[in-house]
């Protein structure tokens, strides 16, 4: 059956507006960033040797620098490390990095709220980090700005351009980074490794994720964990997929469906009263589904921060992942535990700019082609 392709025209002209948009906001933000920039700051020596990381993407970008955060903490290198992430995510974050200092950030205030942004710029400018480093996988203005104005002796950026930038803006603002790194991959966790040697530290991998299975109130056992649901769902497997799927492996396994509250009506859909198969949407906090996953037989979900966690506990796992930003993030640290799925095709890292009317790179992986792989790694244990 031939791809359907999105109408040309409309097609070119929506991403056309986008990226105005885009630059637009990018631009504006550029400005109060000069603004703020000429606010002067009592810079004082100081003996602490403090490194401040910051990313302000998602949870799984976040667990994705687990290795670095943690060869830093046991290189014993800095007196103090801070880590930077979005406000929502800071109780999973204090559990996965219990030796940190954790900085929330609220994102969407930050933006807006010009009172909120100095209050923590001041802030950070007040700890007189001798390291800033930007480990956010995709460079922007708004984690180029934390970077910047925290004002540390150092900053550091782990990518020379960006996607998301207007190319001017991005020149003016690699003049301001001490160190701009030149990376020998694409590859997000290779980029990370290739930060870890400029800081002249070495890799330790180890997973430092909390999982007090006993501490819970969870009473199943002999299950698979599945979280049908990414933050996008145009990067996400059709629902109707999963529904065959967990249906098939419930006439052998318990299967536990994760996912936020929100979620909730979208899970019972693929449950469709199999008492097998559990809607646990909203029941357990973030920092609570590391536990069940360590749990379960066998995970699977889409490119989503829980799938990372599932790699972190080195589980076995499939990751539906697609083409979008194939080699980006995923795959990285490959096992024999883990299986990603996608269908390959000729327009592979499109950004997620799909061409055609589906993601095909997704859609076109089989329920019976995961169910099958899934098989395959329940039987290996």
């Amino acid at each position: 059956m031939p791809y359907k392709l999105k109408n040309g025209f409309v097609f070119k002209v929506g991403i056309v507006i986008d990226s105005l948009i885009i630059y637009a906001k990018c631009i504006i933000e550029y400005l109060i960033f000069r603004i703020l920039d000429k606010i002067k700051v009592n810079l004082k020596e100081t003996n602490s040797n403090q490194i401040l990381c910051i990313n302000s993407e998602k949870l799984g970008d976040v667990i994705l620098t687990t290795d670095f955060i943690n060869s830093i903490i046991e290189s014993k290198k800095y007196d103090c490390v801070c880590y930077l992430v979005r406000a929502e995510y800071i109780d999973i974050i204090n559990d996965t990095f219990p030796n940190i200092e954790v900085i929330p950030c609220k994102l969407s205030e930050f933006k807006v709220d010009f009172k909120y942004k100095i209050e923590l710029l001041k802030k950070l400018q007040a700890r007189h980090f001798t390291d800033v480093i930007n480990i956010s996988p995709v460079r922007g203005i708004i984690n180029d700005e934390l970077t910047i104005l925290a004002k540390g002796k150092n900053t550091i950026a782990t990518l020379k351009s960006s996607q998301y930038m207007p190319g001017f803006i991005v020149k003016k603002l690699n003049h301001r980074f001490n160190y701009l790194l030149e990376p020998s991959s694409s590859n997000i966790y290779a980029v990370l490794m290739d930060a870890l040697n400029l800081l002249k530290i070495s890799l330790v991998s180890k997973s430092l994720l909390k999982t007090n299975y006993s501490e819970l109130d969870f009473p199943y056992s002999d299950f698979i964990a599945v979280a049908p649901l990414a933050s996008l769902k145009f990067r996400s497997w059709p629902l109707n997929y999963y529904k065959v799927l967990c249906h098939k492996l419930s006439k052998k396994y318990k299967i536990l469906l994760l996912g936020t509250e929100e979620q909730a009506p979208e899970l019972e859909e693929i449950a469709d009263s199999n008492q097998d198969i559990i809607n646990t949407a909203g029941k357990y906090h973030s920092f609570e589904l590391p536990s069940i996953i360590k749990k379960s037989k066998l995970f699977i979900g889409n490119d989503s921060g829980l799938t990372h966690i599932a790699l972190q506990l080195n589980k076995s796992f499939i990751g539906i992942i697609g083409g979008g930003k194939h080699g980006l993030v995923f795959p990285y640290k490959p096992n024999n535990k883990s299986i990603y799925e996608y269908h390959l095709m000729e327009c592979f890292n499109c950004n997620w700019m799909c061409k055609y009317k589906e993601p095909y790179c997704i859609t076109e992986i089989s329920a019976e082609k995961v169910y099958d792989d899934a098989l395959k790694l329940l039987e290996a244990k």
